[in-house]
């Protein structure tokens, strides 16, 4: 029909029929099913003037499905008014916030090589939250290749427990912490062993044993232990971060023995002693 004719109270009659665009050719559905040569549309529709349709075949609101590829200008002007109405508010103003990335690496607390679990039937894993992190995957096997005996869990906190793990061996264990923004982080690997011995059942604690730790100068610190028996005894001592400080292994006497920890900064530290069977004493003391 005549983009030029005119319809009622002063408008073009295009502008109030069909789309509503001018600049949008007349399409009865004449593209369906069409397998003319290229996207040419040969055949002999007319409009109800008895003029013969002439489609625009690369506009996307055709129906020339193979060769749809642009807005007519009209239509580009009608998105863009649309896009800027008050209605629309929420798609200029989303409410989605992108996070940031994650850049920080995992800092494992527990278990470690240097802090082994208690038991085997209750291993609680512990690290550090990671700033920006929403989830974590936590991964723990029997080999650093990660697939023998392979666990895997999607966390949402930065600690989990897993229960009666293989006595006696060798575990690994890596945290990928992630956002819906950032997914790669490299995971790094840490690895402690089982002990024998469970935390439920067995009696883990070193009888017959008294530590105290008295400070005599700045900075000095004199370790008194005090046993029932000779033993072998290993004194491990961690910061208040979970960090190990100093691992050191003492041959004790019968009675009282004295032994010196020298250069510790002021604050609070946590120790545990333990004999070679695994069991052991542990607690807290204050530095100033």
């Amino acid at each position: 029909m005549d983009r030029t004719k005119q319809g009622t109270n002063g408008k073009l009659h295009c502008n109030q029929s069909a789309d509503g665009f001018c600049d949008t050719p007349a399409d009865y559905n004449l593209g369906f099913g069409f397998q003319g040569p290229g996207c040419v549309y040969s055949g002999c529709a007319k409009d109800p003037d008895n003029a013969k349709l002439d489609p625009n075949e690369t506009n996307l609101m055709s129906y020339f499905l193979d060769c749809i590829k642009e807005f007519s200008q009209e239509q580009k002007d009608a998105i863009l008014k649309d896009y800027l109405s008050s209605g629309r508010n929420y798609l200029r103003n989303p409410v989605y916030t992108p996070k940031p990335d994650i850049t920080d690496a995992v800092n494992y607390l527990t278990p470690t090589g240097s802090i082994p679990p208690l038991g085997y039937d209750t291993v609680r894993f512990d690290w550090d939250d990671v700033p920006n992190a929403d989830k974590y995957i936590f991964e723990v096997a029997e080999n650093i290749g990660f697939n023998i005996n392979n666990k895997l869990f999607l966390l949402s906190h930065s600690d989990t427990v897993l229960y009666n793990l293989k006595k006696n061996a060798n575990h690994y264990w890596r945290v990928t912490p992630y956002n819906t923004n950032s997914f790669c982080v490299v995971s790094k690997i840490t690895n402690f062993r089982t002990p024998s011995w469970t935390v439920a059942n067995e009696n883990i604690e070193l009888s017959g044993l008294t530590v105290y730790f008295r400070q005599y100068g700045e900075s000095k610190i004199s370790l008194i232990i005090h046993s029932e028996t000779e033993q072998s005894l290993q004194m491990q001592l961690f910061a208040t971060d979970g960090q190990g400080i100093i691992t050191k292994n003492y041959k004790v006497q019968s009675g009282s023995n004295y032994f010196e920890l020298d250069n510790l900064q002021a604050g609070i530290y946590f120790y545990r002693i333990s004999d070679h069977s695994g069991k052991f004493n542990s607690g807290k003391f204050l530095t100033f």
